[in-house]
């Protein structure tokens, strides 16, 4: 009769290392660069999320000696408006599973490694969704919709506001 297990398997524990390697989630640069940079900022409330806007240059011109300056004002700030975007990833472990991996016998915590992958897959989530077309309207507002030339972003259309350097 065949034994499945060798003799060194039955009696030697395994040695698992400490710490759950990364082999899917490569960190996205451009949210490293944002969050890093101070560009990220975390808000607290809010019906929508509104951001002033320059949006064309104040009257201006060179002049000589005594000439006449224009006092014409000129209508250079707007806001865009943004709806909340959600993100989740879930997080699920049977009562079985949580046992099975209790005391001695966890050389990993499997919930805390579970809510590691899960933050990982929100940041990822988020880097991809930066450079996202628009595609997907619960999406948060992604690089690709911003330069876009046929987009509403922020409640401004880029079809009818083409603000290139207005002046009057």
């Amino acid at each position: 009769m065949a034994v499945s297990i060798d003799q060194l398997n039955a009696i030697t524990n395994k040695y698992i290392m400490p710490k759950m390697a990364d082999n899917i989630f490569d960190s996205n640069p451009t949210l490293k660069k944002l969050k890093d940079g101070g560009s990220y900022k975390s808000v607290s409330g809010g019906v929508t999320i509104d951001t002033p806007l320059n949006y064309a240059i104040a009257t201006n011109g060179w002049y000589q000696g005594a000439d006449t300056l224009s006092t014409v004002d000129v209508d250079n700030i707007t806001s865009a408006s943004y709806a909340w975007k959600s993100l989740f990833a879930g997080v699920t472990i049977s009562e079985e599973d949580e046992l099975k991996n209790s005391g001695d016998a966890a050389a990993l915590n499997l919930l805390k490694s579970k809510m590691q992958i899960a933050e990982k897959t929100i940041k990822d989530t988020l880097g991809t969704g930066l450079f996202s077309d628009g595609s997907d309207s619960k999406a948060i507002v992604g690089l690709r919709d911003i330069v876009a030339v046929d987009q509403t972003v922020g409640g401004i259309s880029q079809t009818t506001n083409s603000y290139e350097n207005c002046a009057a």
